[in-house]
């Protein structure tokens, strides 16, 4: 006689809801986090089907504000993948502005699915960037290996063993940036990270990452996001 299978509870049901939901979200963040976008493209419609609560009294308020919290991860797994950190928020702000415009569910849920796959593609033209020559390829790791050090151009040149014309010249022509301006933006976008993923202050970030003070950073951070330090990790930590 076969011995019957004991019965899940119901705690038992919605923890295995959880853990399958839970999975399926990591996937799916995987997916972005890699730039995968034809791999979204045929999963999104079985990620529709987590076990998530209500959380609003009509339909489309409900999948409106499903569509902020995926964009929220989305956003992170994209600069996880790569994608500076002011152009991902950018996409995200733009993405949630336009949902809010829609007025059907059905209408969100699909630009949900278009909006996951261009957090995916926006990973995919920061992997894939033009190729840079092996010696600037050097310069850019060691700028950012580096950025909390006081990284000058003559520096620079004499730890990839080149010399500081050469390195400037080329490094503008290769990466579209002048060296100052690289690692500017650079440390700028190593802040925002900080700013959104550690537990150091504003100050505390500015000195690790070498700006000569608190208001200079300010003047540098605003220059590359268009925001003070303060005013942007406001808009940004819960997004």
């Amino acid at each position: 006689m076969n011995a019957k299978e004991p019965k899940q509870s119901s705690t038992q049901r919605e923890l295995s809801s959880f853990h399958m939901s839970w999975e399926s979200e990591q996937e799916l963040w995987n997916l972005v986090r890699r730039g995968d976008a034809e791999s979204l493209r045929q999963r999104s419609p079985s990620f529709e089907s987590w076990g998530i609560g209500r959380i609003a009294k009509t339909d489309v308020r409900q999948e409106k504000n499903l569509f902020i919290a995926s964009v929220t991860l989305a956003t992170r797994a994209a600069v996880e993948g790569g994608v500076p950190v002011e152009y991902a928020y950018t996409l995200s702000d733009e993405a949630i502005n336009a949902a809010e415009n829609l007025s059907t569910d059905d209408a969100v849920r699909d630009f949900k699915r278009k909006s996951l796959v261009d957090f995916a593609l926006l990973v995919r033209r920061y992997r894939t960037p033009r190729p840079l020559s092996a010696e600037i390829a050097r310069c850019v790791d060691y700028i950012s290996k580096h950025l909390t050090e006081d990284i000058t151009l003559d520096a620079l040149a004499a730890a990839v063993n080149l010399s500081p014309t050469h390195v400037s010249r080329k490094f503008r022509r290769e990466t579209g940036f002048a060296f100052t301006i690289w690692l500017r933006r650079e440390r700028v976008r190593e802040a925002c990270r900080l700013m959104l993923h550690s537990s150091l202050a504003i100050p505390d970030i500015a000195a690790h990452l070498g700006f000569s003070s608190q208001s200079y950073f300010t003047v540098c951070f605003k220059r590359e996001t268009g925001a003070t330090p303060g005013r942007w990790l406001q808009e940004h930590r819960g997004v």
